[in-house]
């Protein structure tokens, strides 16, 4: 690319809106890729971590692991959300559940694995009953690692 704009005589830069338009493009190309490989993969387990910032703001993250057909563990970040507003198990498992919707994974999904926040682990109210209640193959794990290091 270097070599390119160096010796480009018509196309000379990148404006702000070109360099927008290439990451764009680069994250569509990530996101058909990890659609891709997650349609192939037999299951699939989601890892969701709520924590709060230096602002004080909420923020969850979730990350997809799975398994590929050539037998390759993949773990990939999916996003962070800010969930100040409603750090109830009602909002986070929305949350949850529209991501295992969006990635198309519901019928794979064998785990969840959440950090160790009370309304995460509620077993009658929680994060973990409501993923209960919605998944089909069900293995829930607890993340005592997140909360050791916090």
């Amino acid at each position: 690319m270097e070599s390119h704009l160096d010796t480009a005589s018509i196309f000379t830069g990148l404006s702000n809106r070109i360099q927008n338009d290439l990451i764009d493009r680069i994250h569509k190309v990530i996101l058909n890729d990890m659609q891709k490989e997650i349609e192939q993969a037999k299951f699939v387990s989601i890892f969701v971590d709520e924590t709060s910032d230096v602002s004080a703001s909420s923020q969850l993250s979730t990350v997809l692991r799975y398994v590929t057909e050539d037998c390759v563990t993949k773990e990939r970040f999916i996003s962070f959300s800010d969930v100040s507003a409603d750090r109830s198990a009602n909002a986070l498992s929305e949350h949850v559940f529209k991501c295992i919707e969006t990635w198309e994974c519901g019928n794979k999904l064998i785990a969840q694995t959440y950090d160790g926040a009370a309304t995460m682990a509620g077993q009658l109210n929680g994060l973990q009953a409501k993923y209960y209640d919605y998944a089909q193959n069900k293995i829930v794990s607890f993340n005592t690692e997140t909360s050791l290091k916090l």
